[in-house]
């Protein structure tokens, strides 16, 4: 399991007023916060871990 975030690194609101925008960055920012939680889960429910990549990959398009 990834380690939790520290204080700081959510900034749920202006992330998601930044994707509204159109903001590429914004994208690349909501990825790198929440691909790892994802992924977990993704593999937690499905044991495989190439099934779970795919899910998170479908779930951020």
């Amino acid at each position: 399991m990834s380690a939790a975030p520290g204080p700081g690194q959510f900034d749920d609101p202006r992330l998601a007023e930044a994707l509204r925008d159109g903001d590429v960055i914004a994208l690349t920012e909501v990825y790198d916060t929440y691909a790892p939680f994802l992924y977990d889960y993704c593999h937690g429910l499905l044991r495989d871990r190439i099934e779970a990549a795919g899910a998170l990959r479908n779930t951020m398009i």
